[in-house]
């Protein structure tokens, strides 16, 4: 859930991967590192997934709407790949909705879950570019409660729902 209070020791920094639509953490820090992103090794453009952050060489990296919603808080601190300039709320904006399936929707419904302290993920298959399991433009997002969220294991226990959004101009498929 969002905190009540930011200090410095709890600001990750990370570097937007555009290619990969994701954001990659240089220097994880505080308790968001244990419920948001995942751990995943990362060579010449390509991820290999993996929950085990003990795993060597691995990186944490965060999908666009986990990015958005740290920066927002103001527990992540990003910038572009090759440039030491820190983007604003207002340029990863600009970025994240530029990447497939992600729009204000999207991201609204992501950050209120987040807000009431649910655990959120996408589905798995869901992190290559396009891909969006076959229904709508949006990643279907794995749901934990706010008491299963955060113990040991949670990220590899049956969610409590799935959730699909879809934006105002969709065709809902029926």
């Amino acid at each position: 859930s969002r905190p009540s209070s930011v200090r410095e020791k709890e600001v990750s920094q990370a570097v937007w991967d555009a290619q990969g639509q994701m954001a990659i953490v240089e220097t994880p820090k505080g308790k968001h590192v244990q419920v948001m992103g995942r751990w995943a090794a990362i060579n010449r453009g390509e991820t290999t997934t993996t929950d085990d952050a003990a795993a060597p060489a691995k990186k944490l990296v965060l999908e666009p709407e986990e990015t958005l919603l740290l920066v927002q808080w103001g527990l992540l601190i990003l910038r572009l790949e090759g440039s030491a300039k820190t983007l604003s709320v207002a340029e990863v904006h600009e970025v994240v909705f530029a990447c497939n399936g992600v729009s204000p929707s999207f991201c609204s419904a992501y950050s209120h879950l987040r807000d009431l302290g649910f655990g959120v993920l996408r589905h798995p298959g869901s992190h290559q570019e396009g891909e969006t399991s076959g229904v709508g433009r949006h990643p279907p997002l794995r749901v934990w409660t706010p008491e299963r969220t955060g113990k040991k294991g949670w990220r590899q226990a049956v969610p409590d729902f799935v959730l699909l959004t879809f934006d105002s101009e969709e065709a809902l498929p029926l």
